[in-house]
């Protein structure tokens, strides 16, 4: 009768044998190699030995199948004898052996290799020349304790011997590898596990010729099955030990590699005293930028900046000190410029700055005052203030070249003129550079002007068709204490405000005063309306609402206010139909339309907006005597307004025969230089103490 203990050998061979195939499968996914798909073979096969002796066991106790047992046991037969093919592989990918010890590998693979295809073909012929079983309790008995072999009986001595031979060629393999202490220590546990298999190997051996057991001799199961499992199963677990042992040292290396791969790449790309990027590094940024820009039409400035007089510091403070004053400046540069600049160290005293995303040179001159102004405030070194300044030279792409050889020469030759002044920096073309130095002095005197609220507005009076005073138009100008050659006009320097961000400080200072001025003139009888002109950028400014509701115009007086909106601005799809316009309407003032017929507006929109009223831009104005046509599309604008209920005003008006023409439209408001020019706050005051 079968016991529970006679199945816990295979048992425990197939759970071990699976494990070692599961663990050399995942490790050939990570790292595949000879060493790992032998191996895994030899594990796996193991695990079907395993696996169908432990059937044979249980099929031998509990079934009465003679032709069944036969075949399972023919399977197993030729299972160990592949066995003399796969040992030789894996002792070959453990020793890695060479020479003659490699020949004596190869030849017993070709003699293992013959006799399995002679155990094949023979099973092909007659299964019982391997095993001959009379009852189904003899397949048990087989694999418990003696072989009942059939005509095969002296092929499969012969296996087992071979099996054996190899068992005594491995460990020899091993130790004529090894040459250093080092390869002692790893082969080591082969040679134990190669000797236990050993042992079993001959006690089965012993046991063939004098018919009984020597170790263990209650225990019956075929030890040269067990030399094989303990072989096999040994040599594998402890071989994936190394492997993962190695795998995890080889994956330390090569980080350990790469970090290092990435510090010298980093070493080679920047500066070491900076860590700023280095020439290298701006080089390829450089090519990079070259061809997205030629793409998208990107438009940039190449800066070089220079830091002035440091041979000079060198020379008296010594070069340590130089070198701390340019890492000082490497670092103050970056605060003073937007995230999608570049900063890079070029050489000796010179940084080169990437100026990302202009639309105008003055863009990039914006950039340098603001790094020049925050050179305004000294460095300190060991507690003491050094005042440091800079001279830069610029280069524009696509104007000034398009490749990195140009732009970087004309940078160059850029920065040999601002070398000259100093604390300065120009750019390659010279009319640029005026340009964008008139465009720097407008904005950095208009900033001083807002803050200290000196911008000045003017008058200019609408009069009705009997030349009475009737309104008057708000104008801005610039301040006369703050000259600059020649005085710059409001078609100069408004879009350079709307440009900047200005807009709406500037346009609030001007609604202020004129309310403040309002006042004074009714003091003096003036009861008509003061127009302001009005910019959408302000509207989209979000302080601007709320800073509307809190001058309080809800009132009567407030409807004496026009704001003036350029037909342009209707471009603006947030204004039609949103809300913004009718907030303005609910504050209490009257909305105009300025230099309509310029822009390309539907007609529908004054359906849709509520505007009181239109100017009639002086393009129309001026043909009017001449031109049929024009005179017939004034008339055309004049009749649309008066049956929407909207005022007209024609502006523009400079001669009798113009006021006469409009006159005869229907027009009833009017402006321009026939009747007054803009005029300063008290000469509009004398005006109106004559009128009224």
């Amino acid at each position: 009768m079968l016991q529970p203990s006679e199945l816990l050998l295979p048992a425990i061979a197939i759970g071990f044998s699976l494990l070692a195939t599961v663990l050399f499968i995942l490790s050939w996914r990570s790292f595949p190699s000879s060493l790992n798909l032998s191996m895994m073979v030899a594990s796996g096969v193991t695990t079907l030995h395993s696996i169908l002796e432990l059937t044979i066991l249980i099929a031998g106790a509990f079934y009465n199948d003679i032709s069944g047992g036969r075949f399972l046991h023919l399977l197993n037969e030729l299972l160990l004898a592949s066995f003399l093919i796969l040992l030789p592989w894996v002792g070959q990918t453990i020793t890695m052996a060479k020479g003659l010890l490699k020949r004596i590998n190869s030849i017993m693979m070709m003699a293992g290799g013959i006799l399995l295809v002679i155990f094949i073909l023979g099973s092909i012929y007659d299964s019982s020349l391997f095993v001959s079983l009379d009852s189904p309790s003899e397949a048990s008995q087989y694999i418990l304790s003696a072989r009942s072999q059939g005509a095969f009986g002296p092929l499969m001595q012969l296996r087992d011997i071979l099996l054996l031979f190899w068992l005594l060629y491995l460990p020899v393999g091993l130790l004529l590898r090894s040459n250093n202490p080092t390869s002692n220590r790893h082969i080591f546990p082969y040679l134990v596990v190669i000797l236990i298999s050993l042992i079993f190997s001959l006690d089965a051996l012993y046991k063939n010729l004098a018919g009984s057991y020597i170790l263990f001799p209650d225990f019956i199961f075929q030890r040269s099955t067990l030399a094989l499992i303990i072989v096999v199963l040994g040599s594998t677990l402890i071989t994936h030990r190394r492997f993962i042992r190695s795998a995890n040292l080889a994956d330390s290396t090569l980080k350990s590699l790469q970090e290092k791969e990435q510090a010298l790449e980093h070493l080679s790309t920047h500066d070491i005293l900076t860590g700023l990027p280095n020439r290298e590094a701006l080089h390829g940024r450089l090519l990079r930028l070259l061809a997205e820009s030629r793409v998208t039409s990107h438009r940039w400035a190449l800066a070089i900046l220079s830091v002035d007089q440091l041979k000079s510091l060198n020379e008296a403070l010594g070069s340590s000190f130089g070198d701390r004053i340019l890492k000082a400046v490497g670092q103050r540069i970056p605060t003073q410029v937007s995230a999608r600049d570049e900063l890079y160290r070029f050489e000796g005293n010179e940084f080169v700055l990437i100026i990302n995303g202009i639309t105008s040179p003055t863009d990039a001159g914006l950039v340098c005052e603001r790094i020049y102004k925050s050179f305004g405030e000294p460095i300190l070194l060991d507690k003491k203030p050094y005042y440091i300044t800079l001279s830069t030279g610029l280069a524009l792409f696509p104007n000034d070249g398009q490749n990195e050889e140009t732009l970087t020469k004309k940078a160059l030759e850029a920065l040999s003129r601002a070398k000259l002044s100093r604390n300065a920096f120009r750019f390659y073309s010279h009319l640029i550079e005026g340009q964008t130095e008139r465009r720097i002095q407008i904005l950095n005197i208009l900033r001083e002007a807002l803050k200290n609220e000196k911008m000045r507005v003017v008058y200019q009076p609408i009069v009705d068709e009997n030349r009475r005073v009737c309104g008057m138009e708000a104008l801005v100008r610039w301040p006369l204490d703050l000259p600059l050659e020649p005085l710059p006009g409001p078609a100069e320097f408004i879009p350079m405000a709307e440009g900047s961000g200005l807009i709406p400080q500037l346009g609030k200072q001007v609604f202020q005063q004129v309310l403040k001025d309002r006042e004074f003139f009714e003091i003096h009888g003036f009861e008509g309306y003061i127009s302001i002109n009005l910019s959408v950028k302000q509207l989209d400014h979000p302080d601007f609402f709320p800073w509307f509701e809190s001058l309080g115009l809800q009132n009567t007086r407030a409807s004496k206010i026009y704001l003036e909106l350029t037909e342009s601005s209707f471009m603006d799809e947030t204004l039609v139909g949103g809300p913004k316009l009718g907030d303005l309407k609910k504050g209490g003032c009257l909305l105009l339309i300025d230099d309509f017929g310029t822009g390309f507006s539907s007609l529908s929109y004054l359906r849709e907006m509520p505007f009181d009223g239109l100017k009639i831009d002086k393009r129309f104005v001026d043909p009017l005597e001449q031109d049929p046509r024009t005179r017939t599309i004034a008339k055309a604008i004049m009749t649309m307004a008066i049956g929407l209920d909207m005022k007209p005003i024609a502006e523009g008006v400079e001669t009798e025969e113009q006021f006469e023409a409009l006159k005869s439209l229907g027009c009833k408001r009017f402006q321009g230089y026939l009747f007054y020019r803009p005029m300063e706050f008290s000469d509009m005051i004398l005006l109106l103490d004559k009128k009224f």
